[in-house]
Protein backbone atom coordinates (compact mmCIF):
# COMPACT_ATOMS: atom_id res chain seq x y z
CA UNK A 1 0.00 0.00 0.00
CA UNK A 2 2.96 2.33 0.99
CA UNK A 3 4.50 1.50 -2.18
CA UNK A 4 1.03 2.67 -4.65
CA UNK A 5 0.33 5.63 -2.27
CA UNK A 6 4.42 6.70 -3.45
CA UNK A 7 3.61 6.14 -7.15
CA UNK A 8 0.58 8.32 -6.97
CA UNK A 9 2.51 10.85 -5.12
CA UNK A 10 5.30 10.66 -7.63
CA UNK A 11 2.91 10.84 -10.24
CA UNK A 12 0.93 13.80 -8.93
CA UNK A 13 3.67 15.53 -8.39
CA UNK A 14 5.48 15.15 -11.70
CA UNK A 15 1.94 15.24 -13.63
CA UNK A 16 1.59 19.31 -11.43
CA UNK A 17 5.24 19.49 -12.86
CA UNK A 18 4.41 19.17 -16.68
CA UNK A 19 1.46 20.94 -16.20
CA UNK A 20 2.40 24.28 -14.42
CA UNK A 21 5.76 25.17 -16.18
CA UNK A 22 3.78 25.97 -19.74
CA UNK A 23 0.89 27.53 -18.26
CA UNK A 24 3.58 29.76 -15.86
CA UNK A 25 5.60 30.38 -19.29
CA UNK A 26 2.24 31.41 -21.08
CA UNK A 27 1.59 33.80 -18.11
CA UNK A 28 4.72 35.52 -17.87
CA UNK A 29 5.08 36.08 -22.00
CA UNK A 30 1.31 37.42 -21.49
CA UNK A 31 2.80 39.76 -18.87
CA UNK A 32 5.37 41.06 -20.94
CA UNK A 33 2.83 41.73 -23.96
CA UNK A 34 0.46 43.74 -21.42
CA UNK A 35 3.62 45.50 -20.64
CA UNK A 36 4.74 46.29 -23.86
CA UNK A 37 1.10 47.19 -25.05
CA UNK A 38 1.14 49.67 -21.92
CA UNK A 39 4.51 51.45 -23.02
CA UNK A 40 4.02 51.69 -26.10
CA UNK A 41 0.21 53.77 -25.45
CA UNK A 42 -1.80 50.96 -27.36
CA UNK A 43 -4.98 52.54 -26.11
CA UNK A 44 -4.44 55.75 -27.64
CA UNK A 45 -2.77 54.65 -30.76
CA UNK A 46 -5.39 51.91 -31.19
CA UNK A 47 -8.64 53.65 -30.50
CA UNK A 48 -7.14 56.32 -33.34
CA UNK A 49 -6.20 53.55 -35.74
CA UNK A 50 -7.47 50.26 -38.14
CA UNK A 51 -10.59 49.06 -35.69
CA UNK A 52 -9.94 45.81 -37.09
CA UNK A 53 -6.57 45.75 -35.90
CA UNK A 54 -7.64 46.36 -32.43
CA UNK A 55 -10.39 44.03 -32.07
CA UNK A 56 -7.65 41.47 -33.05
CA UNK A 57 -5.51 42.01 -30.53
CA UNK A 58 -8.33 42.36 -27.89
CA UNK A 59 -9.35 38.73 -28.99
CA UNK A 60 -5.84 37.49 -28.71
CA UNK A 61 -5.46 38.94 -25.20
CA UNK A 62 -8.54 37.88 -23.87
CA UNK A 63 -7.84 34.50 -25.40
CA UNK A 64 -4.85 34.22 -23.32
CA UNK A 65 -6.30 35.12 -20.12
CA UNK A 66 -9.00 32.57 -20.29
CA UNK A 67 -6.00 30.32 -20.53
CA UNK A 68 -4.77 31.77 -17.62
CA UNK A 69 -8.16 32.05 -15.46
CA UNK A 70 -8.39 27.63 -16.69
CA UNK A 71 -4.41 26.96 -15.21
CA UNK A 72 -5.31 28.45 -12.18
CA UNK A 73 -8.50 26.30 -12.21
CA UNK A 74 -6.24 23.38 -12.45
CA UNK A 75 -3.74 23.95 -9.80
CA UNK A 76 -6.78 24.79 -6.87
CA UNK A 77 -8.04 21.11 -8.77
CA UNK A 78 -4.29 19.46 -7.92
CA UNK A 79 -4.02 20.98 -4.70
CA UNK A 80 -7.29 19.88 -3.42
CA UNK A 81 -6.17 16.50 -4.61
CA UNK A 82 -3.13 16.68 -2.98
CA UNK A 83 -4.94 17.45 0.40
CA UNK A 84 -7.52 14.60 0.11
CA UNK A 85 -4.13 12.48 -0.18
CA UNK A 86 -2.25 13.98 2.61
CA UNK A 87 -5.17 13.18 4.32
CA UNK A 88 -5.76 9.72 3.22
CA UNK A 89 -1.84 9.16 4.29
CA UNK A 90 -2.57 10.61 7.99
CA UNK A 91 -5.34 9.03 8.80
CA UNK A 92 -4.51 5.66 7.40
CA UNK A 93 -0.56 5.92 8.41
CA UNK A 94 0.98 8.28 9.90
CA UNK A 95 -1.66 10.00 12.18
CA UNK A 96 0.35 12.99 13.12
CA UNK A 97 -2.87 15.63 12.22
CA UNK A 98 -1.33 18.41 10.68
CA UNK A 99 -1.50 21.01 7.65
CA UNK A 100 -1.30 18.61 4.22
CA UNK A 101 2.40 19.95 3.58
CA UNK A 102 3.47 18.62 6.83
CA UNK A 103 1.47 15.42 6.72
CA UNK A 104 3.54 14.98 2.90
CA UNK A 105 7.07 15.62 4.28
CA UNK A 106 6.79 13.53 6.79
CA UNK A 107 5.45 10.98 4.41
CA UNK A 108 9.05 11.79 2.58
CA UNK A 109 10.56 11.73 5.61
CA UNK A 110 9.32 8.52 6.32
CA UNK A 111 10.50 7.45 3.24
CA UNK A 112 14.21 8.68 3.17
CA UNK A 113 13.11 11.81 1.19
CA UNK A 114 14.87 14.87 2.51
CA UNK A 115 13.27 18.38 1.10
CA UNK A 116 15.02 20.73 -1.09
CA UNK A 117 17.02 23.38 1.04
CA UNK A 118 15.86 26.40 1.13
CA UNK A 119 19.09 29.14 -0.36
Amino acid sequence: MQALLGFVLLTAAVTWVLQIYPALTRRRALAIRLSLLRRADAVRVLSEEDVPMAANLLEDLAGELVQSRVMRFAGRLLDTALSDFAELLDGQFLRIGGLPQAVLAAYAADHGHAPPQAG
